[in-house]
């Protein structure tokens, strides 16, 4: 009853946080752990541009697509009126372009993408499978169709869904369902290849389909799951022509916004070298569909200082990322009232503004940077400038609003450890939960103490060594005959850590367990336990900023333990074990000791080893798992009177037995808390009436 109880006290623990996974703010961003984090809105609505008035005396009918020139002006494909509207950079009217080639109306209502400069409109339009080229007036003067028939695989269907041009006037093209990257023309719309196509990663399946492929029949290789990169589902092309695209689908290993330069590789990866992860990092709930949905990005955006803004269609949310694909915040809400969106199709840049384009609205919504979207975006770029004490003075300012915005913090962390305040540094990228961060600066800090007091810790390591030679050497003079050694009750618990197989055999021959030694084990394990969430270094403790909670960390110690000498004991109860439970109690927390060991080196070295290090740490934690699964396995064959092979059993049924018990549990518990909030409900609706 007692292990229940702790189980359901640590399966609370557990489970209650998850149930507030998703933030009700309007704007968050997500820390180093993965936990959203709300934020201070980074941008506000400057003014929405909707409305027949707006357009020229005609309203956007379902719009698609539109584009920001260098001069700030606007290109709206209004496909379904068949035009293209263009505003100024003050969101005025000013013409509506109808194309035309040889004085004939070109019919653009099923056209999907927009590009312009201020020389040429490019208009993609796959029902016609032609990307059209035409001046400011409408006229076009060309027109670019599918690539030669022998420069594309057999199949092939052109039908050119979005177009970018790059300053050097080479034209990109996307089509739908290819899968070889975007199509390259140059000015005058001659086929160069293809550009920026993904890859598909060796995984088993693919090697497999390919042996399969050479030794089956085209017939019953036809049958086999193709393996083909994923296509690009949308692209834009920031001033240096490196293009930044998103492929279809919501899950990509070689990842799903890439930025690709002019040799088509991507080189849009975190501070690690990886490639990152983009969106929501978890799924959300919709009401409407009662389905899980992720994000699904439909549009990308650059501006001058690198920042890239994503589309997601799923919650129509935005999500901006530095050039380190650091998240700097989400925002943006699906609904009817001003300041929401209700069917986001693109996203441009006007400066520092973010305008979207609002099919089901007909207009588009321009967004302007608050006082704490321009310091992060300004901190930022005077950081990555090399202006380190101008970017900590906005960092500064954006900590004054929000003191949990990680990458404030980190960003202080960074300039402090550049400037050699080491220990501040660590202090700030702890407050980020930046782990890689805190352990840089501690390992610079270490190197500086073991610098400034070298000659001190030389004499500290020849002491040691002195001692450790000197009762060597006693040891050597004066051997001990352990088998003529008298152990007693209370010194047991240590022989057995010392001596584990005689130890064990002495305990079960001499009955020598004791009760009190193992409610001294277990408090010692508890009290360990507590120590190491506060006293494990930060960067090797995955639980120190967590609030302390007693109850689950004595339901992870005393708790598990409980339960696993109760399941022990009902397995070998059927299986002819001689241990009684009380010895079972006993030997089980005995051969726990090295666990508790490990637990107390692991939470010293923490503070000695930095993350360079992690693979010293992580084998002497390897170390302190295999012993003591060998001490409880020698443990419980003493206890038991077991063979070996019998012993692994019954361990084996143990573990199955702890899990049923476990599962047991969960689903007491799910229902209790169920039926506690069917009463809570019913309560309210009660009291209401």
């Amino acid at each position: 009853m007692l292990a229940a109880l702790l189980c359901i006290g640590m399966l609370w623990g557990v489970i209650t946080p998850a149930t507030a996974a998703e933030n009700t703010s309007d704007s968050y961003t997500y820390d180093a752990e993965g936990n959203s984090q709300a934020t201070p809105a980074p941008y506000q609505l400057k003014t929405v541009v909707f409305g027949a008035e707006a357009f020229g005396g005609v309203a956007l009918k379902n719009p698609q697509d539109f584009f920001v020139d260098d001069d700030h002006n606007i290109y709206i494909l209004d496909g379904e009126n068949n035009r293209i509207v263009m505003l100024d950079q003050a969101y005025r009217f000013v013409k509506a372009i109808m194309l035309n080639h040889h004085g004939e109306m070109v019919d653009i209502s099923e056209a999907t993408g927009i590009f312009a400069n201020r020389k040429h409109l490019y208009i993609a339009d796959k029902k016609q499978a032609a990307v059209f080229v035409a001046d400011h007036q409408g006229n076009v003067e060309l027109t670019i169709g599918a690539p030669p028939a022998d420069k594309v695989e057999q199949g092939f269907v052109y039908a050119p869904s979005r177009v970018v041009v790059g300053t050097d006037d080479v034209i990109y093209i996307i089509s739908a369902n290819t899968y070889n990257g975007a199509l390259q023309y140059d000015a005058n719309g001659t086929f160069l290849g293809f550009f920026g196509s993904d890859t598909v990663l060796p995984t088993l399946t693919v090697r497999l389909n390919q042996i399969w492929r050479k030794i089956l029949s085209d017939e019953a290789a036809a049958g086999l799951q193709r393996s083909v990169p994923i296509s690009f589902a949308q692209f834009d092309i920031d001033s240096k022509n490196f293009l930044y695209t998103i492929s279809s689908g919501t899950k990509t290993e070689t990842g799903q916004v890439r930025r690709v330069n002019p040799s088509g590789v991507n080189v849009l990866l975190n501070e690690g070298g990886q490639v990152a992860t983009y969106g929501d990092l978890e799924t959300w709930f919709n009401s409407q569909t009662n389905l899980d949905v992720v994000t699904n990005f439909i549009d990308v955006t650059i501006d001058d200082l690198g920042f890239f803004t994503l589309l997601d269609a799923t919650r129509s949310r935005l999500f901006q990322y530095d050039s380190s694909t650091n998240l700097l915040y989400a925002f943006g809400i699906k609904g009817t009232q001003q300041g929401t969106f209700q069917n986001p199709v693109a996203v441009e840049n006007q400066g520092d503004c973010i305008l979207v384009l609002d099919a089901g609205l007909g207009g588009i919504h321009v967004l302007q940077p608050t006082v704490f979207g321009q310091g992060v975006r300004t901190a930022i770029t005077l950081y990555n400038d090399g202006r380190y004490e101008d970017a900590a003075e906005y960092w500064e300012r954006i900590l004054s609003q929000d003191a949990y915005y990680a990458l404030a913090n980190i960003g202080m962390g960074k300039v402090h450890e550049r400037t050699g305040n080491f220990a501040l540094a660590m202090q700030y990228y702890r407050a980020g939960s930046d782990r890689d961060g805190y352990s840089s600066a501690f390992l610079a800090q270490r190197e500086a103490f073991t610098r400034d007091n070298f000659l001190l810790i030389l004499v500290g390591v020849i002491i040691m060594l002195s001692l450790v030679v000197a009762y060597t050497v006693y040891c050597d003079r004066h051997p001990i005959n352990h088998y003529e050694i008298r152990i007693s009750r209370k010194q047991m618990p240590l022989w057995c850590l010392r001596h584990p197989f005689r130890g064990f055999q002495e305990m079960r021959h001499e009955n020598l367990h004791s009760l009190g030694a193992t409610g001294i084990i277990l408090a010692v394990w508890f009290l360990v336990s507590v120590l190491s969430t506060q006293l494990t270094a930060f960067h090797f403790n995955p639980t120190a900023d967590e609030e302390l909670n007693i109850f689950v960390i004595l339901a992870k110690t005393v708790g598990i333990y409980a339960l696993f000498v109760l399941c022990n004991w009902a397995v070998a109860t059927l299986a002819d074990g001689r241990g009684k439970l009380s010895e079972i109690a006993a030997y089980t927390a005995y051969a726990l000791l090295p666990y508790i060991v490990t637990q107390v080196v692991l939470m010293v070295l923490s503070n000695v080893f930095s993350l360079e290090e992690a693979a010293f740490y992580h084998v002497i934690q390897a170390v302190g798992f295999l012993c003591t699964a060998a001490y409880l396995l020698i443990a419980l064959r003493e206890v038991h009177d077991y063979s070996l092979k019998t012993t692994l059993l019954t361990l084996a049924g143990t573990l199955l037995g702890m899990y049923f018990v476990l599962l047991i549990i969960t689903i007491v518990y799910s229902m209790f808390a169920q039926l506690i909030g069917f009463l809570v409900m019913l309560y309210s609706e009660l009291r209401l009436r």
